[in-house]
């Protein structure tokens, strides 16, 4: 190990030049590319955004069409309910894939973040139709919601994942 001199440093500077020398061992393979990077906010914003305008644009379309369902018996309805679930879980998805997409790295920890809000949306939801829609005597959608809610961060993760392993396999090919 190579010694540095300490001279005319401040005692902070001497405790970084020290560690530096220390990390710079061999015993301690560290390369600077791979440290601890920080979160990209347009990145998160981006699949947050994704998430959140394609869930709540579609829903939309979904009460419209449920207005003209309103004489449909109840197992209509649980098809409607089963199609607002798998279209939620959609964008969130795509709120994940874009996340790690426009993040260039760390793809799995911005779909974190991203799948994170979109859970905290869906909680604070969840308990706003409970606390409002829970005795109109309408067919219950419980089960949807709670596996929503419980789904979410899973389905952005997953979205994640599948840009992560797109990205890993476009970079493998060799240039044209």
């Amino acid at each position: 190990m190579s010694q540095i001199h300490l001279g005319n440093f401040h005692p902070s500077e001497v405790r970084r030049l020290q560690l530096q020398n220390l990390l710079a061992h061999p015993m301690f393979p560290i390369e600077r590319s791979k440290q601890e990077s920080p979160l990209n906010l347009k990145a998160i914003l981006t699949g947050s955004a994704v998430d959140i305008s394609g869930t709540f644009n579609t829903e939309i379309v979904m009460n419209l069409m449920a207005g003209s369902m309103w004489w449909m018996g109840p197992e209509h309805w649980t098809m409607f309910y089963a199609a607002n679930l798998v279209r939620g879980l959609f964008f969130t998805a795509m709120g994940g894939y874009f996340s790690a997409r426009t993040a260039g790295q760390d793809y799995m920890k911005h779909a974190l973040v991203t799948g994170s809000i979109s859970t905290g949306i869906s909680i604070v939801l969840a308990i706003a139709y409970y606390l409002n829609m829970a005795n109109s005597g309408q067919v219950d959608s419980s089960i949807f919601i709670l596996f929503g809610v419980f789904a979410n961060l899973p389905a952005a993760l997953l979205g994640g994942l599948f840009y992560a392993s797109t990205a890993k396999t476009q970079n493998a090919l060799p240039p044209n």
